[in-house]
């Protein structure tokens, strides 16, 4: 799953607009600039708490943030929402050209649904155009 590449994006972008050299800095930056920007409200210590687990390596099945809190972060990295991340993501995991396309699979899961998300991604070279 890609939460945990998610927190830990999130702190790092956190940690180049602000001074503090802190994570406790970085993450109360990132919890004024998700309310700031989202109107979503989240504690430092909930981020903070994400970021140490997943930092300490806790697998991402037993540390999962809810829905919301992933489209937030996703829109704080510059996506407008979880499924363009993913979609940029698949895009970079080096797909080389091929007449069959690769597929990515990601689960969402929280605590009512989960959601199932397949992207299939086909690369092909296109010839460059001589301009004069």
């Amino acid at each position: 799953m890609m939460f945990r590449k998610i927190v830990l994006s999130a702190f790092a972008k956190a940690e180049t607009e602000t001074p503090g050299n802190t994570k406790t800095q970085w993450a109360d930056h990132l919890a004024n600039s998700l309310w700031c920007e989202c109107k979503y409200q989240i504690s430092r210590r909930t981020l903070l708490n994400y970021y140490n687990s997943y930092v300490d390596g806790v697998d991402e099945d037993e540390l999962c943030p809810n829905a919301k809190m992933i489209e937030m972060l996703c829109k704080y990295l510059g996506y407008p929402n979880y499924a363009t991340y993913l979609l940029h993501q698949a895009s970079m995991q080096g797909v080389k050209s091929s007449k069959n396309p690769q597929a990515f699979t990601y689960t969402l899961q929280t605590e009512n649904y989960k959601e199932e998300v397949t992207i299939l991604v086909r690369r092909e070279l296109v010839p460059s155009r001589n301009v004069a």
